[in-house]
């Protein structure tokens, strides 16, 4: 998760930077939609990252709750 953040943290580090810096109005423009689009993509991606994880824990208890079962049955 902080990895996550970190990256996020770097580009929009990166899109203020790049944003002030330009001096032509439709290169801005451009710059801003293009760096926008790119955040909402890692956005996206972390997210759906995340749950994954999250699902894969789920998993991943349920297998030790039959894992459980199974031995009780077996003793």
């Amino acid at each position: 998760m902080t990895v996550f953040l970190a990256i996020y943290a770097v580009l929009l580090a990166i899109f203020i930077y790049v944003v002030v810096s330009i001096d032509s109005d439709n290169t801005r423009l451009m710059a801003m939609y293009a760096l926008s689009t790119i955040l909402m993509l890692v956005t996206i991606v972390s997210a759906v990252l995340l749950m994954r994880n999250r699902s894969n824990e789920e998993i991943a208890k349920r297998f030790e709750e039959m894992d459980r079962e199974w031995e009780e049955k077996h003793q």
